[in-house]
C-alpha cells in the first residue's frame, strides 16, 4: 500500500478480488454536510478524471457514522461493489477520504483502476500535526496559502499555525487599530474577508488555523504604527533586517493591555480555533530595566525578576483569552518565568541556557508541542535538516529522550521566511519534508526506506502538488549532506552577517547553540577536518 502517512492499526485482505474504480463515482453521504466531501470530489475530478455525484440510493462510495471510533479515526472497507468509509467526526471522514483518494490515484495509474478488497482502521499517533508558516517576514498571498493547506490535508496534517505578525510586518487587516495594516504591512496583508475564506477552506480540509500574534517581543511592526505600546513611546520603523530588537511592548503600562484586549476581541472573531498563539519568544528586557512603568508594575505585584514581569504579562493575556474560550500557546521561552500559568500549551523549539528550564515543567505534566529547531525547522537547507532527521524525529528535550505521555500533544514543522522570498522557494523548502512530518506525527511504526519508496510513487503520480526539489537533492546521505552544508555555510557567511542585526544572545549562549548545532547537524564528524580534506576551508 502506497498511502502516506502509513496506516496504523489493523489491515486485513478479504480475498483475491478487487474493486473497480469507475469514471463516474456516486457518493452517499447520509446525514453529513456536503462540505465534508468537497475537497475529495475536487481531487478525484482534477487528478483522476473521475466525475463525482451524490445519490440517496445505491452508491459507489458510502459514508457511515460510527460513534465508537475515536475523533480522528476512520474505518475503510473496500468491497466488490462499493467503498465504505466510517468515522465519528467530520475530520475522521476527511482523513478516510484522503486515503481513498490516494488509493484511487494508485489504482488508476498502476492497476487498471482496481483496488484490492480489504478492510482497515487508522488513527493518528498525535492529535496535533502541524505546520507553522511565517508570513510576517515575507508575505505569501491567499492562493499560495490555499495550495499549502490542500497539500497538508492530503497528508492528514491538521493544524496550520499562522505566524501573522513580527518585526518586519503586520499581516492582518484591523478595524480597531487600522494603522497596523495601513502603516506596518507595506501594503501586504490579508483582509478580514480573505482570512475568513482561508479559515473556511482549511476547515473543509480538516485543518484548524491557529493564529500567532507575537508579544511582547518581535513587535517592531506594531510599535512602528502605535509608538505608545513601547516603554518610552519610541518612534521606530518596521524592520528590514532580522534578529532580536530591543524595543518591545511595555508590560508596565495598563494602556498596553487594553490595546491588546481590543485587538484580541477583533482577531478571535476571525479564528474559531480553540487555541491562540501569543509567541513570547526572544523578548529582550533592556528597556524594561529603565522603565518606571515596568518597575512600578513589579513593585505592585511583588515580581522578583524581569522574566517574572513577562510571566505576569503572559498570564494577563492568557486569562483574557481563556474568558473567550481559548487555550493559549507560547514558545518555550515563556517558561523562563517562575510564575507562568500551568494551563497554557508550550511549543518547544530551543533552549540556550546551560541546563534545561523546560524539562522540569514537562515532568510535571506541562502540555507541549514539539518543533525542535534541528529536526523540524524547514527554513534550514535540506542538507542541514535532513529528510531522515525529520522522518525519524521523536520528542526530546536536550539530552532527555524517550519522552512519553498524553501531555505531548504532537509535532509541528516550521518555515521561517527571512530568506524565503518567492512562492516557489517556500514550496521547495516545505515539500517532501511535509510528507515526512506527516508520517512522523501520524504513524507509530515507521520505516524510512519504505517511506522513500512510497514518496517516489507520490511524486511520479503527482499526488504531491507543491513545487519540490529533485528527490536526489533532498534524500541525502550523511556525507553528501555534510559536503553541501559546508559549501553552503561558507557561501552564506557574509550574507547572513549582513542581514542579521542582533540575535539577542550572550557570547556564552552563542557558543552553546553553535555547539548544539554542530552536534545535531554533523554528528560526531569534525566539520573543520572534513572541510580541510575537501578544500572547503580556504578563503
Amino acid at each position: 500500500m502506497v498511502v502516506i502517512p502509513r496506516i496504523n492499526g489493523e489491515k486485513r485482505r478479504r480475498d483475491n478480488g478487487s474493486y473497480l474504480v469507475k469514471d463516474k463515482l456516486q457518493i452517499h453521504i447520509g446525514n453529513l454536510e456536503p462540505w465534508v466531501v468537497r475537497s475529495f470530489a475536487e481531487r478525484v475530478e482534477r487528478n483522476c478524471a473521475v466525475t463525482v455525484s451524490f445519490t440517496e440510493g445505491i452508491a459507489d462510495l458510502a459514508l457511515a457514522r460510527n460513534d465508537q471510533l475515536a475523533p480522528e479515526e476512520y474505518a475503510l472497507e473496500i468491497l466488490p461493489n462499493m467503498i465504505q468509509v466510517s468515522a465519528s467526526t467530520e475530520r475522521g471522514f476527511i482523513w478516510g477520504l484522503a486515503t481513498v483518494y490516494q488509493m484511487i490515484v494508485d489504482a488508476k495509474r498502476h492497476h487498471e483502476g482496481r483496488i484490492d478488497l480489504q478492510s482497515l482502521r487508522d488513527n493518528p499517533k498525535y492529535a496535533h500535526r502541524g505546520l507553522n508558516i511565517d508570513v510576517a517576514r515575507h508575505f505569501f498571498g491567499p492562493e499560495e496559502m490555499k495550495r499549502i493547506i490542500e497539500e497538508m490535508s492530503v497528508y492528514k496534517l491538521n493544524v496550520l499555525h499562522w505566524h501573522l505578525t513580527d518585526d518586519q510586518g503586520w499581516r492582518i487587516e484591523s478595524k480597531v487599530h487600522p494603522k497596523l495594516h495601513e502603516l506596518a504591512s507595506d501594503g501586504q496583508y490579508y483582509t478580514q474577508e480573505q482570512i475568513r475564506d482561508i479559515v473556511l477552506y482549511a476547515k473543509e480540509r480538516g485543518i484548524d488555523v491557529i493564529p500567532e500574534i507575537d508579544m511582547p517581543g518581535h513587535t517592531s511592526a506594531a510599535i512602528a504604527a502605535y509608538k505608545e505600546l513601547s516603554c518610552f513611546d519610541e518612534e521606530i520603523a518596521i524592520q528590514d533586517k532580522y534578529g532580536v530588537f530591543q524595543v518591545v511592548m511595555c508590560p508596565g503600562k495598563e494602556s498596553t493591555y487594553q490595546w491588546i484586549y481590543n485587538l484580541l476581541d477583533e482577531v478571535t472573531e476571525l479564528f474559531p480555533s480553540l487555541y491562540f498563539h501569543i509567541g513570547g519568544d526572544e523578548c529582550p528586557k533592556e528597556k524594561w530595566r529603565r522603565c518606571p512603568h515596568c518597575q512600578e508594575q513589579m513593585r505592585k505585584h511583588g515580581l522578583a525578576s524581569f522574566e517574572d514581569l513577562q510571566g505576569y504579562f503572559t498570564n494577563e493575556i492568557s486569562q483574557y483569552l481563556r474568558k473567550k474560550g481559548k487555550t493559549v500557546i507560547g514558545w518555550n521561552d515563556v517558561l523562563k518565568a517562575s510564575n507562568v500559568s500551568g494551563d497554557m500549551v508550550v511549543q518547544y523549539w530551543l533552549e540556550s541556557t546551560p541546563d534545561s528550564y523546560v524539562y522540569p515543567h514537562f515532568v510535571q505534566g506541562q502540555k507541549m508541542i514539539f518543533s525542535d529547531m534541528f529536526n523540524l525547522y524547514f527554513d534550514y537547507p535540506h542538507c542541514m535538516v535532513k529528510l531522515r532527521k525529520t522522518y525519524e524525529y521523536q520528542p526530546k528535550i536536550r539530552d532527555h529522550s524517550q519522552l512519553h505521555g498524553d501531555h505531548i500533544l504532537g509535532l509541528e514543522g516550521a518555515i521561517w521566511t527571512e530568506r524565503v522570498l518567492t512562492d516557489e522557494h517556500l514550496e521547495s523548502m516545505i515539500s517532501l519534508r511535509l510528507q515526512a512530518l506527516a508520517e512522523a506525527a501520524w504513524t507509530i511504526d515507521r520505516d524510512y526506506d519504505d517511506f522513500i519508496h512510497r514518496l517516489e510513487v507520490h511524486i511520479h503520480d503527482s499526488i504531491t502538488q507543491l513545487h519540490a526539489l529533485p528527490l536526489d537533492e533532498v534524500v541525502l546521505t550523511d556525507e553528501q549532506a555534510l559536503v553541501k552544508a559546508l559549501e553552503m555555510m561558507k557561501a552564506m557567511a557574509t550574507a547572513t552577517a549582513d542581514s542579521i542585526q542582533d540575535t539577542g544572545l550572550s557570547e556564552d549562549e552563542h557558543k552553546r547553540i553553535s555547539d548544539m548545532f554542530m552536534a545535531e547537524m554533523f554528528g560526531g564528524v569534525d566539520p573543520g577536518e572534513f572541510a580541510s580534506k575537501l578544500g572547503l576551508n580556504g578563503k
